[in-house]
């Protein structure tokens, strides 16, 4: 036996006794953690061909959910499960059923009662879904029995999630649905996908021809990914960022971008890219600027079902660079402004008003006011802003925004700059053991940001070995919280569970 086999050996002994520990005390393991769960005393063995009851109008409701959840016990259980419609379930059985029930708090939430049968109620095929999981991961576990006792699962937040830069690196297509698959067996929501760097344009346009990479996904590939990820209850955010991080589209289209050299330079680019005269901001001055900036929304918002439409809006020149472009401060002076960043934020806005009217709601990063720079506007309070910078964050939320927050210090995973700085490193001990998240009214929730800057062209694989653990723990404390003492214990869990079911290229 090699040392790798008594390795998996010893650490398969290792997770079944602690399987049977925590069966003894009547302990359901699942990832995230229920948000509560009373167990009685007992068990509830199912039969191999166990029944799956739901009435013929919520059959047609949560079709897709509960045929998944067949392939799912058919495909990682010993189980082969079978459908009938009834209202009515008898002992034995796993029955679900969408009712408009108070004691369900959101249309994430579902509850679980297992006694002589399992009862699933929730009030959409969401929940449902979410019960399945649940359910699906417990069978990985014991194959056919569960402890009794009951649950109210949901979420603390609605949108629960991750963002991935396709712009710097495009990842493949089977990479990007097995993480949908994953966000949907953690029970998050939302991925992001940040279509645009320095480096790439990652979005096939019709309308622009040239303008996108090599590698680049096409309308028939964001379909194909938005058709996988509604099965698994996953919202897909696109983000085409402007006026900074436009160098691909100035390469493309050069009288986009700003003459003045302060506004062309950048250090987010690089000097190499600097030196080779490359433009890093698109000239929010211009008419014609904002023109093709509302035919590119024109063409690409169409594209994507989710009611959001992300405008990036971050990391344009500071004011000292601001200051020395002349064009920009004839501009502002023009407009009546009395600082040159409000010309952007006057962009920020102008575009929103059109993103509205394709009747999205537009997303941005927080950028204005940053680094002692100076507005005397402020972008629309309908702007969904995505916090990345933690000094900022009750400010903003003050102001009346809606915000997912995202603070580097804590939700960056940027693994190709960690030799050189230390930087992009999520803390899982201290986020899982000691960080709680804020709930206000107006923070929606909370995302993981992983970002591709010097490691473009890494594998796919190795992006996801240094962002598993983050995205799991940010799964679990955004769901029902701590679900263990400490984070050793909570990986010992996700050992348990094991990873996503087997998958068929849907």
């Amino acid at each position: 036996m090699s040392i790798y086999t008594k390795y998996r050996f010893y650490i398969g002994i290792c997770c079944l006794l602690i399987l049977l520990a925590l069966k003894l005390k009547g302990q359901t393991q699942t990832v995230p953690a229920l948000t509560s769960w009373k167990a009685t005393k007992g068990e509830l063995v199912v039969k191999s061909d166990v029944i799956i009851s739901v009435s013929k109008n919520d059959f047609k409701t949560a079709q897709v959910e509960i045929e998944n959840f067949v392939k799912d016990l058919k495909n990682n259980t010993k189980l082969s499960p079978k459908i009938i419609t009834s209202s009515t379930t008898n002992p034995g059985e796993i029955h679900f059923e969408i009712i408009d029930d108070p004691k369900i708090l959101n249309k994430e939430g579902y509850m679980l009662e297992i006694n002589k049968n399992v009862m699933v109620k929730a009030k959409t095929a969401t929940g449902i879904f979410y019960a399945t999981q649940t359910l699906v991961q417990i069978l990985k576990q014991t194959q056919n029995t569960f402890t009794t006792g009951a649950t109210y699962d949901g979420p603390k937040f609605e949108s629960r999630g991750i963002m991935m830069d396709v712009g710097r690196k495009y990842f493949q297509m089977d990479y990007l649905k097995k993480v949908i698959r994953q966000l949907g067996w953690y029970k998050m929501n939302t991925l992001h996908l940040h279509f645009t760097e320095w480096s790439a344009f990652r979005l096939k346009s019709d309308k622009y021809p040239g303008l996108a990479a090599k590698e680049a996904y096409s309308y028939d590939d964001v379909q194909e990914l938005q058709k996988f990820a509604k099965q698994y209850h996953v919202m897909i955010v696109p983000e085409i960022d402007f006026p900074a991080h436009s160098t691909a589209i100035n390469d493309y289209k050069p009288d986009l971008a700003f003459k003045c050299e302060s506004m062309r330079r950048a250090k987010w680019q690089g000097d190499a890219v600097n030196n080779s005269g490359r433009a890093w901001t698109m000239d929010v001055t211009k008419p014609e600027v904002r023109e093709f900036v509302k035919g590119m929304i024109d063409e690409f918002v169409p594209w994507f079902d989710a009611p959001y439409f992300h405008m990036g809006g971050d990391e344009y020149q500071y004011d000292p660079e601001k200051i020395k472009c002349p064009e920009l401060m004839e501009a502002m002076k023009k407009k009546g402004y009395p600082y040159p960043g409000d010309m952007f934020v006057d962009f920020i806005n102008d575009i929103n008003v059109h993103i509205k009217s394709k009747g999205k709601t537009t997303q941005i990063w927080n950028w204005w006011r940053f680094n002692k720079d100076q507005t005397s506007i402020q972008p629309s309070t309908d702007i969904v802003v995505n916090i990345w910078n933690k000094p900022m964050i009750n400010n903003i939320l003050n102001d009346g925004y809606k915000a997912i927050i995202t603070p580097e210090e804590e939700f960056y995973v940027t693994p190709g700059l960690v030799d050189t700085s230390g930087y992009g490193v999520v803390k899982c001990k201290v986020v899982y053991e000691t960080w709680e998240p804020e709930v206000k009214p107006n923070i929606m929730g909370y995302k993981i940001c992983i970002w591709a800057d010097k490691a473009e062209k890494q594998e796919d694989a190795w992006f996801e070995g240094h962002s598993y653990h983050p995205k799991v723990v940010l799964a679990e404390k955004t769901w029902a919280g701590k679900g263990s003492n400490t984070l050793d214990d909570f990986l010992k869990r996700v050992a348990l569970v094991g990873e996503i079911p087997v998958i068929e290229n849907k």
